[in-house]
């Protein structure tokens, strides 16, 4: 975000002085030129299709997929923690009245669904218990949990991917078709 950008500015700006002060400027020779073009042309042609959209305020057609200037975030207890809302499954939103929320504890590693998928639309069914981490080097992070009331296990085991600050996407491991999308709230309505 803007914290990093200005923390990598200075930081930048830091170097390049402590590089003047020690005379190593001479070391840029050493750089052929084709690779400094090479690499400034490459990251302004991907900034300028990363911000062009917004620029002019296109809408791509479906299927066509730019490049995104999006910083996603490792996955671990530290950044999915907090309070979420289903706004997706399968690539549809949430029929109207229905409603999922999470909220996601880091340092017990527990959770608290309320939702009313199965329930009387004006009662939520509140649901806790546990979750945990996996990593598989082929699918990345993985979030399995189980249940207080019944000491069961989820139904099934979700590959975490595209973890922003502000979403995330949860597919299930054994059925590439079970998508779900979660945004993260300020708080839960229903609590």
């Amino acid at each position: 975000g803007t914290e990093g950008l200005i923390i990598a500015t200075l930081i930048a700006g830091l170097v390049l002085i402590l590089m003047g002060i020690c005379k190593l400027g001479g070391l840029v020779r050493f750089i052929p030129k084709s690779v400094t073009v090479g690499f400034t042309s490459g990251i302004a042609v991907t900034i300028l299709l990363g911000q062009i959209k917004d620029f002019l305020g296109l809408v791509y057609a479906e299927g066509l997929k730019p490049v995104e200037t999006v910083e996603y975030l490792d996955v671990n207890a530290n950044n999915i923690s907090g309070k979420w809302e289903l706004a997706e499954w399968n690539g549809s939103a949430l029929s109207e009245g229905t409603y999922v929320y999470l909220n996601i504890v880091r340092n017990d590693r527990t959770y608290t669904m309320y939702q009313n998928l199965d329930s009387f639309p004006d009662v939520p069914h509140v649901v806790t218990g546990s979750y945990f981490i996996e990593y598989d080097p082929e699918s990345g992070a993985i979030l399995r949990g189980n249940y207080d009331h019944d000491s069961g296990d989820w139904a099934h085991r979700y590959i975490v991917k595209d973890l922003t600050s502000d979403s995330m996407t949860w597919i299930a491991k054994d059925d590439p078709e079970f998508i779900q999308k979660f945004v993260r709230v300020e708080s839960i309505p229903v609590e």
